[in-house]
């Protein structure tokens, strides 16, 4: 149905409509109605349209995931080139290396939170790094270029590295050795 074929068979249109031919001298009553279904169209159809823009957007965002490259700009260390393509940006990306760096070497989140604080590392917000955050971060399979997530889905894409292969292993190996699982399972 269009947009036209919907308003004319809006029932408050009709019936005000119906009202200002039987009784004309009621005009404010009449243009009262008018002005509500007028205004009850409106809002439907920018609901309407709000949602087609939200689907086709996301629809948007999970073809460039499918298609390996970068949904939208959300991965610290990286942008989007003019093909949607990751490219490295050089200051988060030694962010990133120092997360890794001192988490191998202090194997605690705690003491890497602090130690990122006594630097003045920030996030790419210019927020301080919380231990999730951090976390969020170490356990990211872009930086060692082996794909990335999106929606809870992990998309290949080719993502130049920002730590290697084997440090990303490392670091993941002392997490699970440091998760609340782990211990439980070794006592």
């Amino acid at each position: 149905m269009t947009r036209a074929e919907k308003f004319y068979s809006n029932p408050e249109l009709k019936r005000f409509a119906a009202l200002a031919v039987e009784n004309p001298q009621d005009i404010d009553t009449w243009i009262e109605g008018l002005q509500n279904a007028l205004l009850e169209t409106a809002d439907e159809t920018v609901e309407n349209s709000a949602n087609h823009w939200r689907e086709r957007m996301m629809d948007g965002k999970v073809k460039r995931a499918e298609e390996g490259k970068m949904p939208s700009g959300y991965i610290t260390g990286y942008k989007n080139d003019e093909h949607g393509n990751f490219t490295i940006v050089k200051d988060q990306a030694e962010t990133v290396m120092n997360i890794f760096n001192l988490y191998n070497d202090l194997e605690n989140l705690g003491w890497v939170e602090r130690e990122m604080k006594k630097k003045g590392l920030k996030t790419r917000c210019g927020k301080d790094w919380s231990r999730q955050s951090i976390l969020n971060a170490l356990t990211n399979p872009a930086y060692c270029g082996k794909g990335f997530r999106y929606q809870g889905k992990l998309f290949d894409g080719d993502i130049p590295k920002i730590v290697t292969t084997n440090k990303w292993n490392k670091v993941q190996k002392i997490l699970k050795s440091r998760s609340r699982g782990s211990r439980k399972k070794n006592k």
